[in-house]
């Protein structure tokens, strides 16, 4: 079995001026509990690489981004509390190569009519952001921005996606590359340039010849491949029937039907199905853009659109790639998101 992946390595950035402290001397302890809160929800997703206390000038700033790079963290995520002068944060983040994940996270849902100037300066960490990545863009680096009310479940769904992504890539870098056999002389389009891998992702190529990879295959037992690949499956007991069922004890009855293969598709049994209910809810554990519901949906609005009393609604998993382990609960669809899209073509 291959070793597991190791957890995150997240490195922290946070930022801060004293430049409004007039305005109100509480800021620097109020940032300073926002920071420590933001780390607290990084740590349910891997290791936080933060020396606690927030970063106010381009010294501290350089200081932090050598000592951030030479801990070789997996992805940063740097957090504006305040109008912070880009300056600041690039000095930092340049001695920093790896993912970066911008946070601007918000402290208020909504702007009431007793919103006052130090309210506005409070909240002033979206213009730092601004100008971080107006920066960012101007130097050419590739980065993400997180936006939204800090403890909105959006935020934390979104947060979750960006460090699964990261672990996915950490996984890939740790991963073995199995080369079987050998390609025909002067076929250079399908070689394997294992320098190249080495240098760009850091994977290992593992030879194996034909003769090896039979005596291999021929030695593994069918039992030991069918508990693995039940033990996959049962990661993730999404059952449309039984969600169907738990809806009918509340009153709410689904019809489900049951596409036994996309190729041929049965498109009669869809539009008859959709004449029937006058909803439909699609869910497949594909992603969403370009998937095989786009088609379904397609379909039913070609022949049936007619008797449609709501919105088509499809029920996936993230446009993202299939992280390791207990990531991909982050990924995958869930019961919930069937029930909450029934509950929706009701309304």
């Amino acid at each position: 079995m291959s070793p597991k992946t190791p957890a995150l390595r997240i490195g922290f950035l946070p930022f801060y001026v004293d430049y409004y402290e007039g305005i109100c001397p509480d800021f620097p302890f109020e940032k300073q509990a926002i920071c420590e809160r933001l780390a607290e929800v990084l740590r349910g997703f891997g290791d936080v690489l933060w020396e606690g206390r927030m970063i106010q000038d381009h010294a501290q700033a350089t200081a932090a981004g050598r000592a951030l790079a030479e801990q070789s963290p997996d992805c940063v995520v740097a957090f504006t509390s305040i109008a912070v002068f880009s300056a600041i944060p690039m000095a930092a983040l340049q001695a920093v190569a790896c993912p970066l994940l911008v946070w601007n996270a918000q402290q208020i849902e909504t702007v009431g009519d007793s919103y006052t100037m130090k309210e506005i300066v409070r909240n002033t960490g979206q213009i730092g952001t601004q100008a971080l990545a107006n920066t960012l863009v101007r130097t050419g680096r590739s980065f993400r921005i997180l936006t939204g009310y800090e403890s909105a479940p959006r935020t934390r769904k979104e947060l979750g996606a960006f460090l699964g992504v990261v672990h996915a890539a950490k996984a890939v870098r740790r991963a073995r590359l199995l080369a079987v056999g050998e390609p025909f002389p002067a076929m250079l389009d399908i070689l394997v340039d294992e320098a190249v891998l080495r240098r760009e992702i850091g994977v290992e190529v593992v030879r194996v010849d034909q003769a090896e990879w039979t005596r291999r295959n021929e030695a593994v037992q069918p039992e030991r491949v069918a508990s693995r690949v039940a033990d996959i499956y049962q990661r993730h007991p999404v059952s449309e029937m039984s969600e169907a069922q738990r809806l009918a004890a509340v009153g709410i009855e689904c019809e489900v039907f049951d596409l036994r293969t996309l190729a041929p598709l049965d498109r009669e049994g869809i539009c008859a199905s959709v004449r029937k209910t006058g909803r439909l809810v699609i869910v497949h554990e594909g992603v969403k853009t370009g998937g095989a519901g786009a088609e379904i949906a397609q379909t039913a609005i070609e022949g049936a659109f007619d008797f449609l009393q709501a919105p088509i609604i499809r029920v996936t998993s993230e446009d993202l790639p299939i992280p390791p382990g207990t990531l991909q609960d982050l990924v995958f669809l869930h019961a919930a998101d069937i029930e909450a899209a029934v509950k929706k073509v009701l309304m």
